[in-house]
């Protein structure tokens, strides 16, 4: 909690734990926050700093002043306007970060919830690579999601090969939709017309 000692000049910001001189030239100990009454803090000219709203999407906080707004200190941002181009890359992040959150999400194929992420893709490509390079191969055995195996031949494993396949895709086309629309936008509201969190494969 931050508070402000009220001046003739204005508000001047005191921090808990360090001393202080009040308006009369009396020093104050650094342990004032802890032993002081509200009453007492009052009676000094100390108050409650308000902390200031959130800054709006495309401005920057670039510090903070304290200032006496009908009566009481109230913490104001110093805010710098965000180029559009900087608004853009961060949501153009926030596609990639949402993509492959979606990518991971895992993929069901014909009532078995399987895995969707990096690892697995590579192991199911290893694993039909094997059925190609052994004939005598009739089926292995696999871990769909952690502690359910099943017993899989080589055409239940290229479903599910084909259906993470066809997943991951879905994820990537809606990356791009949302990519373009980004890159598309002429204006903030343009910008905070794209919707990352929505149409992404489940």
């Amino acid at each position: 909690m931050a508070y402000a000692l009220i001046l003739d000049s204005g508000a001047v910001e005191i921090v808990p734990g360090h001393g202080f001189t009040d308006a009369n030239g009396v020093q104050h100990p650094a342990d004032w926050h802890e032993t002081w009454s509200p009453q007492k803090k009052t009676a000094l000219g100390l108050r409650v700093v308000a902390e200031p709203a959130p800054a709006a999407a495309d401005e920057r906080v670039t510090g903070t002043e304290v200032k006496i707004v009908n009566g009481s200190p109230v913490r104001v941002n110093v805010v710098e306007a965000v180029p559009l181009a900087d608004l853009k890359a961060a949501k153009l992040e926030a596609i990639r970060a949402r993509r492959r959150v979606a990518e991971n999400a895992g993929v069901t194929v014909g009532g078995v919830r399987v895995r969707t992420d990096e690892t697995t893709q590579a192991k199911i490509t290893g694993a039909l690579m094997l059925f190609q390079l052994n004939d005598k191969l009739v089926s292995l055995d696999w871990e769909a999601t952690p502690s359910a195996f099943v017993t899989l031949d080589q055409p239940t494993l290229q479903a599910i090969g084909l259906a993470i396949g066809a997943h991951v895709q879905a994820c990537f086309t809606r990356s791009r939709e949302l990519s373009e629309a980004v890159t598309a936008a002429r204006d903030l509201a343009a910008l905070d017309a794209v919707d990352v969190s929505t149409g992404w494969p489940e």
